[in-house]
């Protein structure tokens, strides 16, 4: 904002506020910004009869699945995905009961994205 004046007729806190969001509004617009949620990168170990109920959670959980290992000498398959952070609040839990406690889990940041559009 450039050459702003307050006037003791029209001038107010509640004016200055509405035009200065008004200004960022219009900023943001034509800067083209977007909002980015954080992504991690999440390995599960479970025995390979309930891998394909894994990999359904997963894809409900917008989750990309990156590869699948195994199966092991002990007939457990590892599966790399990538999934949003906001998914995983309660994964570990779901994981548990879908699993009955026969689930390995490594969660660690991976990168950020596009958060989608609401």
């Amino acid at each position: 904002m450039y050459d702003g004046k307050a006037h003791s007729v029209d001038s107010s806190e509640m004016a200055f506020r509405t035009a200065a969001a008004a200004g960022l509004r219009e900023a943001l617009a034509d800067a083209g910004t977007v909002v980015l949620e954080p992504v991690s990168r999440v390995v599960v170990t479970v025995p390979s009869e309930v891998q394909g109920a894994v990999l359904t959670d997963l894809s409900g959980r917008r989750g990309h699945v990156a590869a699948t290992e195994g199966p092991d000498d002990a007939g457990r398959v590892s599966v790399v995905a990538s999934v949003p952070e906001a998914e995983l609040a309660r994964y570990v839990l779901d994981l548990r009961s879908l699993t009955a406690g026969q689930a390995e889990l490594t969660i660690e940041p991976e990168r950020y994205d596009v958060a989608p559009q609401r």
